[in-house]
């Protein structure tokens, strides 16, 4: 984030992503395709702690239908946290420490999750 001063105004410079096809909510009244750094950051955030609630119940041994319908989510949304709890602990790490420079996009991370399941296929895929 910039600060630029003079006399009558200040203007605040804050780096921001630009989501195609996106519905994420900024505040109450508007839907809006534009989230801060930080809004993407603890969205990520958010995301890496529900999956992990996720694979707790379901190491558990609660059924996946079980989760869907106390979670009122669809089967394939809770099969995507659930992909995500197993991503690389690097990946992971690093997002988690602030060590990546680049934009993290959740998607991104869904899609990695999912389509491989070795961390050394993720973490070539990723970096």
């Amino acid at each position: 984030m910039e600060f630029i001063t003079s006399k009558d105004e200040v203007i605040i410079t804050v780096p921001v992503i630009l989501r195609k096809y996106a519905t994420t909510r900024i505040d109450k009244d508007a839907k809006t395709g534009v989230l801060s750094i930080t809004d993407n950051n603890h969205l990520i955030v958010k995301a890496f702690a529900t999956a992990w609630r996720y694979k707790e119940l379901y190491e558990r041994g609660v059924r996946i239908k079980k989760i869907a319908r106390d979670e009122k989510r669809d089967l394939r949304t809770i099969y995507k946290y659930l992909n995500l709890a197993y991503l690389s602990p690097r990946i992971i790490n690093d997002i988690m420490n602030s060590k990546i420079q680049f934009h993290i996009n959740l998607q991104t991370l869904f899609v990695i999750a999912s389509k491989y399941e070795d961390f050394t296929e993720q973490e070539l895929v990723f970096y």
